[in-house]
């Protein structure tokens, strides 16, 4: 319950921030924040090295065995790892677009270059919140995202919007750079609270190679997440300037709030999935299941058709020149409600033991994601993005809903046997 209120506070202001920033910087300022701050999370993957994850396991393991030593060592070291990670991303960063910067798109270049000095916060915010978790503290231990963060940005936005201070997309950044350093001395303070004291005990020990080798896969996996998530944005704003990324940037983030019932019914299914199939009880597993898939689509379907038939009225909250994004929305609608409603496909696989099949499935899709884009973003701008994320992400639930009966013999969807 307690992630639930997070994800509604999360996704409730980072719509009202989307809203007041469409307002005041108009598509295309916001299309050019869009592509800086989607570049920049791409970027991020590779900083934090797929450490915010190994940290949770690793932080759950040591205190629990009271390896005090080793978890010193582990959060002193994934720190500096990450440290060092973005201060290499950052001027490669500048090199790089200042050697190329008379074939960039100017209007994009200075928002890119101000969001990459968020590089080094971004990481260690992750990192904290990931040991936060990892002692159990799972509330506290994602606060500062979910509700710190946005909740700073939008206040510092409400406030430039009713002053009628002229915001442009660099100094919009720079205000989500103090959100995002607020969130994480937050979470600092939050670390340092819960850390057993016995830490302070112990010399710190080290075990470098395993750690990067435990951490290798895990940033596989985030780096074809991401590719599925940023790559409509980042080749659209490549190839068709900050105007059509503004349109599509608003018109992604009305379609995502079909699946926020599917995410929030995920951070809440995990621990059953794991312990009903463990237990091997996979008649009341199959059950819960198909109940909460019903739920989630029957919640999205009316959504989703109001978008699909409505979308101009949703994207004129926006503003008017937003409207022009209508069947990009109604595209992505579709695809996710067809999303919605094949269940918890990944979440499934990875809470059974079958991780190896959900990375699978990723990379395909992502593979298909990129090639499409590239084929239709020239031919069709954001109406070919939207095709290109939707193909793609229908063609995952596919290849997950095929993997999640063969390896467990569950029915997914909502179409599945509700068994008593």
């Amino acid at each position: 319950m307690g992630t639930f209120l997070l994800k509604v506070s999360s996704v409730g202001l980072g719509f009202l921030t989307s809203l007041l920033l469409a307002h005041m910087l108009g598509a295309k300022g916001y299309g050019a924040y869009a592509y800086a701050l989607s570049l920049v999370d791409f970027i991020n993957v590779f900083v934090v090295f797929g450490l915010p994850v190994l940290t949770t396991k690793q932080v759950s393991i040591y205190s629990s065995k009271k390896k005090w030593g080793y978890l010193r060592g582990f959060l002193k070291w994934s720190e500096r790892v990450i440290l060092i990670n973005a201060i290499i991303a950052a001027s490669l960063s500048f090199v790089i677009t200042f050697i190329f910067q008379s074939h960039l798109n100017h209007e994009m270049l200075l928002p890119f270059r101000i969001a990459v000095l968020l590089l080094p916060f971004l990481g260690l915010l992750q990192l904290k919140e990931a040991a936060i978790q990892g002692l159990k503290h799972i509330i506290m231990g994602q606060i500062s995202s979910s509700t710190i963060r946005p909740l700073i940005f939008l206040i510092v936005i409400a406030i430039a919007y009713f002053s009628k201070i002229n915001l442009n997309p660099s100094r919009t950044i720079e205000l989500n750079i103090v959100a995002v350093i607020v969130a994480l001395v937050f979470s600092f303070y939050i670390l340092r609270n819960y850390l057993p004291p016995e830490i302070k005990l112990e010399k710190a020990k080290y075990k470098a190679k395993f750690w990067i080798k435990s951490a290798l896969p895990l940033l596989l996996s985030g780096v074809l997440g991401l590719i599925n998530s940023q790559t409509d944005i980042i080749m659209l704003g490549a190839m068709k300037g900050a105007y059509a990324t503004g349109i599509y940037a608003v018109a992604t983030r009305v379609a995502t709030l079909i699946v926020f019932i599917l995410a929030s019914v995920n951070a809440a299914m995990a621990p059953t999935i794991a312990e009903l199939y463990a237990k091997n009880n996979l008649k009341q597993l199959q059950n819960v299941i198909t109940k909460s898939a019903r739920a989630v689509f029957f919640l999205s379907l009316p959504i989703a058709v109001f978008l699909i038939y409505k979308g101009k009225l949703a994207l004129w909250l926006f503003g008017k020149e937003f409207m022009a994004g209508s069947s990009t929305l109604a595209i992505l609608s579709i695809g996710q409600l067809i999303n919605a409603s094949a269940g918890s496909v990944g979440l499934i696989l990875a809470m059974t033991g079958h991780e190896k099949d959900v990375a699978f499935g990723v990379g395909v899709s992502a593979v298909v994601n990129v090639i499409l884009n590239a084929m239709l973003i020239p031919h069709l701008g954001a109406k070919g993005a939207a095709i290109a994320t939707s193909t793609s992400m229908i063609m995952w639930n596919i290849i997950l809903g095929i993997y999640v009966y063969k390896r467990t013999r569950l029915d997914p969807t909502a179409l599945g046997a509700w068994k008593q």
